[in-house]
Parts: structure tokens; sequence; C-alpha cells
């Protein structure tokens, strides 16, 4: 087994429970940070980082769902979940989405984040419903990412994955992903 396959099988998600929140918005903002340097908005901002659905991911927890990513038990990032609908993405119909989804650089390149993805689709696979991400078009990091786990959905799926671009809200071009819904054993 190569490293990268035994690291990825050593890794786990963590639901986060509200005693934990602060430990998830340091986390967050170290994210928010980094991802500033794709958007104007967030790079003029000083201090930290607002994130308005950040406490719904406690007063609604069967629709937002914090976890921390977890490898070999210590804390590697964060994947926040959501389900609902995404009319400004063009999809208005229920789906779940990666809100977002961050790993510490020194743990990057390991299949974790792939691994993320895979658990971010076991959750929309349960419920019956599209897997919705978006990404900056500029963070080829992420993108590289994506790709990677769209081009492993279009072995088991073909024709399910939806890739789309878009101009935001603050005037900057990003990239949507749809992948459509799957039964509980093409994951």
């Amino acid at each position: 087994m190569s490293e990268q396959q035994q690291v990825k099988a050593e890794v786990t998600f963590e639901k986060v429970p509200v005693e934990e929140r602060e430990a998830l918005w340091e986390m967050l903002q170290v994210h928010l940070r980094e991802l500033s340097q794709f958007d104007p908005e967030l790079r003029a901002r000083h201090g930290s980082i607002p994130y308005i659905f950040f406490d719904l991911y406690w007063s609604d927890p069967a629709l937002r769902m914090p976890f921390f990513i977890l490898c070999r038990g210590e804390r590697v990032g964060l994947l926040l979940v959501s389900e609902g609908e995404r009319p400004s993405y063009g999809y208005p119909f229920r789906c779940v989405e990666v809100s977002e989804i961050y790993v510490a650089p020194a743990f990057r390149r390991r299949g974790i984040g792939r691994r993320a993805m895979e658990f971010a689709l076991s959750i929309a696979c349960e419920r019956g419903v599209p897997l919705l991400w978006s990404c900056y078009a500029g963070n080829t990091r992420a993108l590289r990412l994506y790709y990677s786990f769209v081009a492993a959905c279009e072995v088991s799926r073909p024709g399910r994955v939806v890739i789309t671009g878009m101009v935001d809200g603050h005037g900057c071009d990003r990239k949507n992903f749809r992948l459509e819904p799957c039964s509980g054993n093409d994951i």
C-alpha cells in the first residue's frame, strides 16, 4: 500500500460539537485568509473575516454539518457541508453542497482532500440528491483536486458530472461542479 493510500485510509471525520466552535472558527479563518488571494473583497478585510452562515451549523444540524478532518487522530482540516436549494448556482433543487473544504498545507497532496470529497458524496448519496461545490477559477491547487475527483467519478458514473462557470457577486471567476445523485454502492 502506498503512503497516500495508507494516509487516505486513516482519514476520519469528526462532527464538530458546539463546544469546539472556536477551534473550527480559527481553522476557518486560516482557510479564508488563504482564499483571500482570489477574492478582492476578502483581501481588503483586516482582522476576522466574517462567515455569515457559521452559527447556522449548530442551529440547524439536520441541514448544516461541520466536520473536522482527522488524519491518524490529528485535526488536519475542516469540511462544511450543507443541504438545501442553491438558486444562485442556477440549481433551485435540493442538493448537498461542500460549502468549505480545507486541508492544512503540511497534509496536502496525500489524498485527504479527495477522501473529504468522497465523504461529502456519501452524504449526498444517502440523501439521494446531487453534490455541488464551487471553486475560484484561479485556485489551481483546489481545481487539481476537484478535476481528479471528477475524473474518478466519471469512471463510475459517466455523464453525471456537470461543470459550469460563473462570475460571483464580487466579480470573481468561479467554477461550479455538480455530481448527480448516485446509488449508495457506486461511491
